[in-house]
């Protein structure tokens, strides 16, 4: 397997292109060095003993483009650090140990667009930091072993539009402080908890 670290040097782009990173004793993707976007187009990430794409990098941009990010043994995509949004588009993240996707710290807005995330191990979206909204739009959320979407800090609005969520063993949508949840020509079905839950 490839287990890719970048910690450090001059601010620049870091772009996978129709690559596959498979088969990592660790996580498949790793990076520490703040102000560099990266970008993940029409590739796969997959059984990883950890977390399939993992940053620590502050003012750091994720995109994830027409790619997949698979059965790898803990989360799929994990972003501890600040002012690094994360852009999921026409991809798919499933069958992951633990979350789809996680954002753990301030200014880190999350992206759903025409994806599919579904049968990971947690919550499917989930953020607890502030100034962090969450975007699904045309999209699927299900079954997963957790909240589908979730955003429990200030500041951190909820916005679904054409999307489905369904089968997830939790709530369907979370949303724990203002400025709340939007949701528009939405299915949010079958959740194992509420299907909307608002808390403020």
């Amino acid at each position: 397997g490839v287990n890719l670290r970048f910690t450090g040097g001059e601010p620049q782009d870091i772009t996978f292109s129709n690559s596959s990173i498979v088969v990592s004793n660790d996580y498949g993707i790793y990076t520490t060095s703040s102000y560099k976007s990266v970008n993940l187009f029409s590739s796969e990430i997959s059984f990883s003993d950890e977390h399939g794409y993992h940053s620590d990098a502050s003012y750091s941009p994720i995109s994830i483009t027409d790619s997949k990010i698979s059965n790898n043994d803990s989360y799929g995509l994990y972003n501890s650090s600040s002012y690094s949004p994360i852009y999921v588009e026409n991809s798919e993240i499933s069958n992951n140990g633990s979350y789809g996707i996680r954002a753990n710290s301030s200014y880190d807005e999350i992206v759903v667009n025409n994806s599919t995330i579904s049968n990971n191990g947690s919550h499917a979206v989930y953020t607890n930091s502030d100034w962090s909204p969450i975007t699904v739009t045309n999209s699927e959320i299900s079954d997963n072993n957790g909240y589908g979407v979730h955003a429990s800090s200030s500041n951190s609005q909820v916005y679904i539009e054409n999307s489905i969520i369904t089968d997830n063993n939790g709530y369907g949508v979370y949303s724990g402080s203002s400025p709340g949840l939007i949701a528009k020509r939405s299915l949010i079905a079958r959740n194992e908890s509420h299907g909307i839950y608002t808390n403020y």
